[in-house]
């Protein structure tokens, strides 16, 4: 995979192979994959790598789908963390211009009959594919922050679930 690589093609699973040499299990695991699977995209490891997995897989599944109901759904969810993270002291501007990006995306690659090789494209853009990164970071927060009284058992260092999500 080149260094600037965001996201790479679909390999064969046979990649991981080397990866795994010498250990049996597995090696045996993967072969079970093998024949449930038809490849795999490795990613730059930037620190942003599970939010741009995370949102290039589900891009891509309502894209291979068509789901534009699922994707009406999920942009009325982004709609909501949205004006919680406002009501929570985000600056709006900055929160509706992550927001206004996002939600763009998901509609070209829905409705307006984006292509996966363009989906590829756009996430591996790094100005495009950061802009995606820091809205799921952003709706991270918000549930984060709507949850408090969960994850506050969970946060060390003596800050409350607000001072954590600032970080």
């Amino acid at each position: 995979m080149k260094s600037t690589c965001l996201i790479s093609a679909i390999l064969p699973l046979s990649t991981l192979d080397e990866d795994f040499n010498g250990h049996s299990v597995y090696l045996e695991k993967l072969k079970l994959m093998k024949q449930n699977y038809r490849g795999i995209r490795r990613l730059r490891r930037d620190g942003n790598c599970f939010y741009r997995a995370f949102g290039f897989a589900y891009i891509e599944y309502l894209l291979s789908g068509k789901l534009i109901k699922e994707a009406g759904r999920f942009k009325k969810k982004c709609d909501v963390c949205k004006d919680t993270l406002i009501a929570n002291g985000y600056t709006q501007f900055t929160v509706e211009d992550f927001h206004e990006q996002f939600v763009g995306m998901v509609d070209r690659f829905t409705v307006d009959n984006g292509t996966l090789e363009e989906l590829e494209e756009v996430f591996n853009d790094q100005a495009y594919s950061d802009y995606y990164v820091v809205f799921l970071r952003l709706l991270v927060s918000a549930y984060i922050q709507k949850n408090a009284g969960y994850f506050v058992n969970f946060i060390d260092e003596d800050k409350t679930v607000s001072q954590f999500c600032e970080t």
